[in-house]
């Protein structure tokens, strides 16, 4: 057998061996005799790629195409302007910096997706019977209704027959099981399971209910039917649970690009009627969850402030009420400098520890006593109690008039100063909870999706290509075998 390669003997040089060595003419000659090869065994390459590109094309034929749908949603982070008030940081938090990776987890969270699935009802399949793999194809290329069956018998549907069903709730063992529904005269229609053996005859538009002896209970109600007498339909419950986790998993859910605010959402199915529905709820169930979330966290701390400022409004009329009284009994004395300086800075510790404390009572119906925001809050209520505490000691040292005007004086600063922020607060919260989010919006809606990611030339394409492979590789291994 001639070899595709001439090898030299080795040389021995110096006690060392030195290796074989490939001559270029060689690589020309092995070039040559696998073109010879391919040449000599072209009817098996030939007829290789054939039978796997005919297998591809009837694949490609066979398999539904998978379409793909997206929207795009825009996060704006914003960041709430200083205030001058700490309790003024209450519409604040609820006005609070919100960003797309926090959101991401939201829109894909089970309760957003669950809300979707009851709204499309996408948890009971029901559609026409088709005889299998022509049925559904002769059914898309016909209008009108057809006669069902075959010779009238086993109720297959053959035009634009269709069912809509407004509920059906089965037992969990029942679930993924077909139930059959049988267009019947006058109106109504009969359910049937074979296994189960059930049989029953219902309307259309009035809700039929079974209760089994082992207990559970199957409720159907078939709300519209478009066939003739005979057509039969396929119904079936499938689980939540699982649907749901089946959409988390095929959506595609991303921040379009480091810290854009744009969260992409991606879905791909072979029904591109299902996936503009579900994008498009999906979107809508977001944007009224977002507002939802922002509504309630502004109207439970409004009910709170509003709780607090009566009892806060006669705290300052009595706090004015009493430094009148001192005023018109001991005269229109005044305080020297310091003890001015000394009454502002305590006013000003215990009007921000009130501050704090109510700030501390809100954030405690989010947070619990252990997160790092109301700990940090602790912190800075510790520092102003111990500054109070240092400032009054200092204050009891002034004549005893000097200490009762003081006293006053601060109770009616703080107190005015509380209730007006509170006020302000409060008018801000009630917008909060009135107007309408708009720092979440969707810029680019769902849309029908009319070409499919894999388009069957693509199939056929590579099936070919692959043919080829396969059809080279075959006439190479009859080369060896023969040999």
């Amino acid at each position: 057998m001639n070899s595709n390669f001439t090898l030299q003997k080795p040389i021995r040089r110096s006690g060392q061996v030195r290796p074989y060595q490939i001559e270029p003419e060689d690589t020309f000659v092995g070039l040559r005799n696998g073109i010879d090869i391919v040449i000599r065994s072209r009817g098996l390459v030939i007829a290789v790629m054939l039978v796997v590109t005919l297998l591809g094309t009837m694949y490609a034929l066979v398999k539904k195409p998978i379409y793909e749908g997206n929207m795009l949603i825009q996060v704006a982070e914003k960041r709430s302007g200083e205030r001058k008030n700490t309790l003024g940081d209450t519409a604040a938090t609820l006005d609070r910096e919100t960003t797309a990776a926090s959101e991401i987890g939201v829109l894909r969270s089970r309760k957003i997706v669950t809300k979707v699935v009851d709204s499309l009802k996408l948890h009971i399949e029901a559609k026409p019977k088709y005889l299998f793999f022509i049925g559904a194809r002769i059914s898309a290329m016909r209008e009108g209704l057809s006669t069902p069956g075959i010779a009238g018998r086993d109720g297959y549907c053959w035009g634009a027959e269709s069912i809509l069903v407004s509920e059906f709730e089965v037992p969990e063992q029942y679930f993924d099981k077909e139930f059959v529904v049988t267009r019947e005269g006058g109106g109504q229609f009969r359910l049937t399971e074979k296994l189960s053996k059930i049989d029953v005859l219902g309307s259309i538009g009035v809700p039929v209910k079974i209760h089994f002896v082992g207990g559970g209970v199957l409720a159907l109600n078939v709300a519209a039917i478009e066939a003739r007498q005979g057509a039969q339909f396929l119904v079936k419950r499938k689980s939540k649970l699982a649907l749901v986790e089946g959409i988390q998993k095929a959506m595609v859910v991303t921040e379009t690009g480091k810290e854009s605010g744009s969260i992409s959402v991606s879905l791909r199915d072979v029904e591109p009627q299902s996936i503009y529905a579900l994008l498009n709820e999906l979107g809508n169930e977001y944007i009224r969850e977002y507002q939802e979330r922002k509504t309630k966290a502004a109207e439970k701390s409004l009910a709170l402030l509003e709780s607090q400022l009566p009892g806060l409004k006669r705290r300052m009329e009595s706090s004015e009420a009493n430094y009148n009284v001192f005023r018109n009994r001991n005269g229109t004395a005044d305080l020297n400098e310091e003890t001015k300086l000394r009454v502002q800075r305590l006013a000003g510790s215990e009007q921000s520890l009130l501050e704090l404390e109510q700030k501390r009572s809100e954030l405690l119906m989010r947070f619990s006593p252990a997160h790092h925001v109301l700990l940090g809050i602790d912190s800075q209520i510790g520092l102003l109690v111990a500054e109070k505490k240092s400032l009054a000691e200092r204050i009891q040292r002034f004549p005893l008039l000097e200490q009762e005007l003081g006293r006053l004086t601060r109770e009616v600063k703080v107190t005015t100063e509380l209730y007006t922020n509170l006020l302000r607060t409060a008018q801000e919260l009630r917008l909060v909870s009135l107007e309408k989010a708009d720092d979440v919006r969707i810029v680019d809606v769902p849309v029908v999706p009319d070409l499919p990611v894999n388009p069957r030339s693509t199939i056929i394409t590579l099936s070919a290509a692959l043919g080829l492979l396969l059809g080279l590789f075959s006439a190479f291994l009859k080369r060896i075998v023969v040999f």
